[in-house]
């Protein structure tokens, strides 16, 4: 059963509206006015699950055009929000504005809001000949998007403390490697190295906060050994290393030194 306040906005500055549904725009309508500030957004899937979807970008100011108000049947509400049965979950049926039929024999969805066609811009934009779904060759616009979602229980502030940190890479200063050409992958958020000793000292300053770090490291020994923050070492549970990227369970609030130790 879904529950009342079912989306919650989180904007950057910490000021939270709550969509109450079944939604009605003559009530709720000024709960969509946008600020210009990005904002995540937190979608409660059922009423007694602690988990909740989220789901931000950083460069999304706007907020969604159109909130779903409920479906009827029989002068009954019988879902809060929109309900579909179409393609693509069910080839040849076209979204409609009531339940019908098909609910008994295809999948269906609920959907809570949409922005259509209001999308952030891309991460990046290209043009190339390539082949469309249906073999033809042809030029086609190929984009790319990164959005921070998942599903997790956590506070607003920790919440928050993801989106900033998704937002912008700390800034860095290095001994022991350089950067890569393409330093950041926005699309996995991993700052990129090349290393040129065994030992490699970062000092990292985050633009505000800066939530799990990743490193993508080329050229390391394929064991690491040690690693410490600040001159404190950080236990095995709170790192991981495959050989290539590092992954850090830490929350960096402040400018900090990361000192890592690789051997074969």
């Amino acid at each position: 059963m879904l529950p009342e306040n079912l989306v919650d906005i989180l904007f950057f500055d910490g000021e939270k509206r709550q969509l109450l549904f079944p939604y009605d725009a003559a009530e709720q309508g000024g709960k969509l006015k946008s600020r210009d500030l990005p904002a995540l957004y937190r979608v409660r899937l059922h009423k007694d699950d602690s988990m909740t979807a989220i789901y931000f970008h950083p460069e999304d100011r706007r907020l969604p055009p159109v909130v779903f108000g409920p479906f009827k049947d029989g002068g009954s509400i019988v879902t809060p929000c929109y309900w579909g049965s179409h393609w693509p979950l069910s080839r040849g049926q076209t979204t409609g504005g009531q339940i019908n039929d098909r609910i008994h024999s295809s999948p269906a969805h609920n959907s809570i809001m949409t922005w259509a066609m209001q999308r952030p811009p891309p991460l990046r934009e290209t043009h190339v000949q390539t082949l469309d779904t249906l073999g033809r060759s042809r030029p086609m616009r190929v984009q790319t998007w990164a959005w921070l979602i998942g599903l997790i229980e956590a506070s607003d502030s920790r919440l928050l403390e993801w989106a900033h940190s998704f937002s912008a890479p700390p800034s860095l200063q290095l001994t022991g490697a350089r950067l890569e050409p393409e330093s950041f992958a926005q699309e996995r958020r991993a700052i990129r190295l090349v290393a040129e000793t065994s030992v490699i000292t970062l000092t990292l300053r985050p633009e505000g906060v800066c939530v799990n770090p990743v490193f993508e490291i080329r050229n390391a020994e394929r064991r690491l050994s040690r690693v410490t923050l600040n001159k404190s070492l950080v236990p095995p549970e709170h790192w991981a290393w495959d050989g290539q990227t590092l992954w850090l369970d830490v929350t960096l609030q402040e400018p900090a030194t990361l000192h890592l130790v690789f051997n074969r």
